[in-house]
């Protein structure tokens, strides 16, 4: 038999958690234990009450719960009003001042504005509400110092790049096949595996046996599924790669944002857009697009690595990728200690496009409100950033063991997979970042790698002398 219980409980174990148990106890005929039990939990209530309830709000200290859970997960910013925990101690919730809402997100200048002396945040939502900001507190200073620079020797003295084959009409039913036959290249169990279409690619799963991938397609743009693809295949492939016993004892997917967006990024930038990955893909898009018989390998290698400041951050190349994190991370590190508030976030993002990439915002839209981090994944940029930086680091120590690009222009990218199975994913999720990372590459995160690989990759691609 399949038994259906609503508890929709807006207090503290209320009449509707009360229902909710009976129903549990008459299935498995435990009636009397639950009596006991419920008799219990009212005792507990009226001793709790009764500790508190004559206690004035003004020696009471004011508490907030955030990375709540209601309609999906949520992060510092939901919350509950009217919470059923604070209401049985007689709390003095901040939150409770929208007092016709039971749970909501709210702006995080306005708990800035409470000031509550006690925050209680869900562990399960911790992963959006991250700790990246408190990792390597110098590497966005090197990623500003260095990359800047670079970007702007490039606009004035690197060579040009032929692009005009890459907005040239590509059938939508030949980019999906193609997306399937790389998921399966990245070595992507198939019957685990789910590929569909959606507005912002992302991936998410249910086990490791159930891994669903979402891309975008343009027709106009082709090239934007392939490393879309790439990208989100990476987070599948760690995914469905966790040792099972992590998934068995709920252990799966605790890594933190940056070590899952280091293979995501590992596969569509080092590996995707890599030499050895274009040769070896060439003639299979020579094949689908049918219009690309006039453009070489090497330019469809320079043109898939051009450096070129754009305004929307997805769209971005490997290089100025990370200056569009550096002003994300710049501006939310200013919102939460206080420095800015939310009104000037438009005109200082503005002026730091202008300053970094070179580029005019023309309004919000292209600007501050093109992502949607900032609805409830605050603090999540860094992680690609950093990503990045882990993903080099991990390379190096890769090649070490058998010639990565040597294998990857075969199409063996099934080494690849193997190697990161056996040392990056058997223990994401029961290291934090650094231990990870020491133990795959025998060193902390050293940023240098990574800032050294972009100045030679782009002074050889632009032949900057």
């Amino acid at each position: 038999p399949v038994v259906c219980v609503r508890y929709l409980s807006r207090n503290f174990v209320d009449e509707s958690f009360y229902d909710a148990m009976r129903v549990f106890a008459e299935v498995v005929g435990a009636q009397e234990r639950c009596e006991s039990v419920l008799s219990f939990i009212d005792e507990c209530k009226q001793d709790l009450n009764d500790r508190t309830k004559d206690i004035p709000d003004s020696d009471k200290q004011k508490v907030y719960t955030g990375a709540v859970t209601f309609s999906g997960r949520h992060g510092f910013g939901g919350t509950y009003a009217h919470f059923g925990p604070f209401m049985g101690v007689n709390a003095l919730n901040v939150a409770d001042e929208a007092a016709d809402q039971n749970y909501y997100e709210v702006d995080l200048e306005k708990v800035i504005e409470w000031d509550p002396d006690i925050i209680f945040l869900d562990p399960g939502n911790m992963d959006l509400v991250n700790d990246e900001y408190n990792t390597n507190p110098g590497f966005f200073d090197a990623l500003r110092a260095r990359i800047v620079p670079l970007v702007r020797r490039i606009q004035t003295e690197g060579k040009p790049i032929r692009m005009d084959f890459m907005s040239r009409p590509c059938p939508i039913s030949q980019q999906e096949a193609f997306s399937k036959y790389l998921l399966e290249k990245e070595g992507l169990r198939k019957t685990a595996l789910v590929l569909m279409t959606t507005e912002h690619p992302f991936t998410t799963n249910f086990g490791a046996k159930d891994v669903r991938v979402t891309t975008h397609y343009f027709e106009d743009n082709f090239i934007s599924n392939i490393f879309s693809t790439l990208h989100e295949g990476g987070h599948a492939l760690f995914m469905q790669n966790e040792p099972q016993e992590f998934y068995a004892n709920h252990a799966a997917n605790a890594m933190s944002n940056a070590m899952h967006e280091t293979i995501s990024r590992f596969y569509e930038n080092l590996i995707g857009r890599s030499e050895a990955f274009i040769h070896f893909v060439y003639p299979k898009l020579l094949e689908i697009s049918g219009n690309l018989s006039d453009v070489s390998e090497r330019e469809l290698y320079e043109a898939v690595n051009i450096a070129r400041p754009s305004l929307i951050r997805t769209e971005a190349d490997e290089l100025t990728y990370s200056l569009h994190i550096l002003i994300r991370y710049e501006l939310e590190k200013a919102f939460i200690n206080g420095d800015i508030t939310v009104d000037k976030i438009p005109a200082l993002w503005n002026a730091k496009y202008k300053e970094y990439l070179g580029i005019d915002v023309p309004n919000d839209a292209g600007g501050c409100l093109q992502d949607v981090h900032w609805t409830g994944m605050f603090g999540y940029f860094p992680s690609y950033a950093l990503g990045n930086a882990y993903g080099v680091q991990i390379l190096r120590t890769m090649q070490k063991d058998f010639d990565v690009f040597a294998a990857v222009e075969r199409g063996e990218l099934s080494k690849v997979a193997d190697w990161l199975r056996e040392y990056v994913f058997s223990c994401a999720s029961v290291m934090d970042p650094d231990e990870w990372i020491r133990h795959i590459t025998g060193e902390s995160l050293n940023p240098d790698y990574y800032l050294r690989y972009l100045e030679e990759k782009y002074s050889k691609l632009y032949e900057l002398k």
